[in-house]
């Protein structure tokens, strides 16, 4: 079995492309800026007056020596028993001496953190621009021997090198920049290279994909607009499907229900009306057919006024029951009770038939004293001739209850919709459902005496602090508290970051990213 072993030769850095030709686009999404002609001057300007400085020994305590000696004015042997030889050879040293010293560790810095001494103080750094990292010593060192070999033309020579960005308008990158494969930015305005976990946030947020946008769904409540596709509407509410509250309607109509109001048909078959009925003549004891009528009795001292009916009226189902008192209850019929009819011949007389004439009323018993109505036999039913017959409701039936209109007013209601919960979805697709304080991390810990949740997430890179931070909802309000978390929390808004200070709560809205060292989470509704 053979085993190959990747040791990243052939793995390629990010924004080059097959022929290793960086793309200066990706050096502009992770937020590089080019730097500056005038800063790039000022930062030159600031090293060359530091060598000035070095110089000074030389050219004050030195020089007027060695120009005598360079004239001829001195000879060898004079100009090393001179007195003041010792001197001159002092004051030479400290500066040759400086000046070196000041040389390496410039080549150092530029070559390490892309920084001299004036890049520092104007705020420009170099980089590799290939791998937008540091470049590296050797090139560094190359560089400064080239600058130093213009030099065999005086003036000129350096000038020309110094002057080459300007013909290379898209990133200002000069003939000493060529040579040592670099690239100066600008680290106060852009990205600084140099800040590793910036950097690299920057780089995963350009490789990531997009978050895609959610699609937003009209609402069924939504009204068609004029022009729109029609869509569907909710119909109006009905009580179909609530017991006990049927929302009454005119017979034969049929209620349309979850289809567009443009699409419904108004044209309605109207139901044949029921068949109209002959006006009911209330029951009288002794009007029936086939009765004979009995002489008169004298006017009992309980008989009723004139006007009253002498006994009570059958009524259909769900109408009033005339001739009885509302305050008093109706007693329950017992299911074998039937209408009282006529009494049979020969039988009991307690009731009478009226006398003819307009005037007479029939007398009416006491109630205690009234006994129950003759039951007719099965094999004798006798209806009345004046009207149909109708079927007998017990009053049991009848059952007092709210007004249609109730019920339609409780389904009318407006029902409050719940607010959707505020979540935090990870970049790894996870979602924290947020709620009063939340305490996010890798491993996190409630104070003593502090309430709330502990949601741990996974880091690989232990990026994410132990208890990184808290996040607090109350009434729709959103606050970001950072626990002091090794590399800190970011909140990004339109494009714009903020950092967040330790223990300080930040406001927050919905939309916002939330930077947890390498982790990336938004703000969203559930």
């Amino acid at each position: 079995m053979i085993w190959s072993i990747d040791d990243g030769r052939d793995k390629r850095p990010e924004g080059v492309d097959e022929d290793g030709v960086p793309d200066p686009a990706y050096a502009a999404s992770l937020g590089l800026l080019n730097a500056p002609l005038g800063r790039r001057a000022a930062a030159s300007l600031v090293d060359v007056a530091v060598y000035a400085l070095l110089s000074l020994p030389l050219v004050v305590g030195a020089s007027p020596r060695l120009m005598s000696l360079a004239t001829g004015a001195v000879s060898w042997y004079g100009f090393v028993n001179h007195p003041d030889f010792v001197l001159t050879v002092v004051f030479a040293a400290v500066t040759v001496v400086l000046s070196l010293a000041f040389t390496i560790v410039q080549l150092v810095l530029h070559g390490r953190k892309g920084v001299t001494l004036g890049k520092a103080l104007t705020g420009l750094r170099t980089v590799n621009v290939t791998t937008l990292q540091a470049p590296g010593f050797g090139r560094m060192l190359l560089r400064g021997v080239v600058l130093s070999a213009s030099s065999i033309v005086p003036v000129v020579g350096p000038a020309l090198f110094l002057a080459s960005p300007l013909l290379d308008r898209a990133r200002r990158r000069g003939w000493l920049d060529h040579v040592g494969r670099s690239w100066l930015v600008d680290a106060a305005k852009g990205l600084d290279p140099y800040d590793v976990k910036r950097m690299r946030i920057a780089r995963k947020t350009v490789a990531a994909d997009p978050i895609a946008e959610q699609q937003v769904l009209p609402s069924l409540a939504t009204p068609v607009q004029h022009g729109a596709p029609v869509a569907y509407q909710p119909g109006a509410r009905v009580s179909a499907g609530v017991l006990g509250a049927a929302r009454p309607h005119v017979p034969g109509e049929q209620p349309v229900v979850g289809i567009a109001s443009s699409q419904v048909a108004q044209q309605q078959q109207s139901a044949p009306a029921p068949p109209s009925q002959p006006p009911q003549t209330p029951y009288r004891p002794g009007e029936l057919s086939g009765a004979t009528s009995a002489p008169a009795v004298p006017s009992s001292p309980f008989a009723r006024p004139e006007g009253v009916p002498s006994a009570p009226q059958y009524a259909q189902a769900g109408e009033p029951v005339q001739g009885v008192p509302t305050a008093a209850p109706v007693p329950p019929q017992q299911p074998a009770q039937q209408p009282p009819v006529a009494p049979q011949p020969g039988g009991d007389q307690r009731w009478q038939a009226p006398q003819a004439g307009p005037s007479v009323v029939p007398p009416a018993p006491p109630l205690e004293a009234a006994g129950p109505p003759a039951v007719a036999q099965p094999s004798q039913p006798t209806p009345p001739p004046s009207a149909p017959t109708q079927p007998s409701v017990p009053d049991a039936t009848i059952v007092p209850g709210r007004a249609p209109g109730d019920a339609d007013d409780d389904l009318d209601a407006t029902r409050i919709a719940r607010p959707r919960a505020i979540v935090l979805e990870l970049d790894d697709g996870a979602r924290i459902t947020l709620g009063g304080r939340t305490l996010i991390g890798r491993n996190p810990t409630l104070q003593p005496g502090e309430a709330g949740t502990v949601v741990p997430i996974p880091d690989d890179t232990r990026s994410v602090s132990k208890t990184h931070v808290a996040i607090d909802v109350e009434g729709g309000t959103i606050q970001i508290v950072d626990r002091h978390s090794t590399n800190g929390t970011a909140i990004v808004r339109g494009g714009k970051e903020t950092r967040l200070v330790g223990g300080v709560p930040t406001r927050a809205e919905v939309g916002d990213t939330v930077m947890l060292g390498d982790r990336r989470a938004v703000i969203a509704r559930g």
